[in-house]
Order: structure tokens, then C-alpha cells, then sequence
């Protein structure tokens, strides 16, 4: 269930764009070519997580400032200066946590489904589920015992050999023939 949750694609245009976010908000502080380049590249690859970015999608998005702006901007970049605005930057900015709003609410409706989903089988989400951490990094399942299961040993099935197992669908607890209490994964 974790390897299907993390291959759904909202959630991993989410886990791809969250460092793209962190890094263009980073970049924008700093009016240097090289600053400007991350954030155009955050920005192209936050409107599109699966593509790979390419010369012209980087032009398209300094074609997106005034003409005056990138007249500005051009100047700048013979004198070794920022190719992009203040002004551009702000606006890329915003466009970008505009996009990262509608990601990341696709991220968390999937995240919600999941979650109902181990509930209903008496699993702890933490272990199926991760959280994007600012760098983009799944956090590892949370360690500890899974929770209590909700029915009583009386509603579980006795399992007595392999073919028993084999019937029980993923998330089922069981009590096994050495009578320990289990769930099947």
C-alpha cells in the first residue's frame, strides 16, 4: 500500500515540486544570474513536475516580464548582472505558490484516501503514508507497534494452515495456529 501511495502521481508531483518551492523562494532574495536560473528552472518544472526542462521553456518564462523588463534584464546580463526584475521575480513567485496551492490539494485528497484506507483495515497510516519534508525527502515509517486492532478475538478468523492465509485479504487480523494475534500485510 505505501509503494502504490508514493506512485500515485499527485503525490509525486508533490514530493518534486517541494524543493522546487523552497529553493525558487531562496533564489528570489538573491538578483544574480545564477539565482534567476534556479528560479526559472523551479518555475518550468513546477508547471510541468514530469518534463524535463528545456532551453525554450527557459525563454518562455523570461519572455513572461515587459519588454522594458527584459530590455533591463539583457543590459544587466552584459554588465554580469540579474537577467530578471525584482518585479519578475515577485510575480514568478506568485504564480509558483499558486501552482504549489492546486498541487499540494491534490497531494493532500489522495493523502485523506489513504489514510481512510489503513484506517479501515486496522493499519497505522504512518506506516503506510510519508510526509514531504522541506528538501523533499520522505520521511521513514514511524517505528512502534501498529494500532490495537478493532475487532475482538471472538470476529477474527482462526487461520490453520496456508490455504486459510492465502484467503484473507491484505490488512486482515488474524489469530494464527500458534495463537499469537496477527495481521496479514
Amino acid at each position: 500500500m505505501r509503494d502504490d501511495y508514493g506512485r500515485e502521481p499527485a503525490v509525486k508531483a508533490y514530493r518534486t515540486v517541494v524543493p522546487m518551492l523552497e529553493s525558487a523562494k531562496d533564489a528570489a532574495t538573491r538578483p544574480t544570474r545564477a539565482a534567476d536560473l534556479n528560479l526559472v528552472y523551479a518555475f518550468a518544472k513546477m508547471m510541468d513536475p514530469e518534463s524535463v526542462v528545456r532551453e525554450s521553456e527557459t525563454a518562455g518564462v523570461v519572455a513572461t516580464a515587459s519588454v522594458a523588463d527584459r530590455l533591463a534584464g539583457y543590459i544587466g546580463q552584459l554588465n554580469g548582472q540579474a537577467m530578471l526584475s525584482p518585479e519578475t521575480r515577485q510575480k514568478l513567485l506568485s504564480e509558483l505558490e499558486s501552482r504549489f496551492g492546486a498541487l499540494k490539494a491534490s497531494n493532500d485528497e489522495i493523502t485523506r484516501a489513504y489514510t481512510e484506507t489503513a484506517k479501515s483495515y486496522g493499519l497505522n497510516p504512518d506506516r503506510i503514508l510519508f510526509n514531504v519534508r522541506s528538501g523533499g525527502s520522505p520521511q521513514a515509517p514511524v517505528a512502534g507497534p501498529a494500532p490495537a486492532p478493532k475487532s475482538t478475538p471472538g470476529q477474527m478468523p482462526k487461520i490453520t494452515g496456508n490455504d486459510d492465509y492465502a484467503k484473507l485479504p491484505s490488512g486482515t487480523t488474524f489469530i494464527a495456529p500458534d495463537g499469537t494475534t496477527r495481521v496479514k500485510p
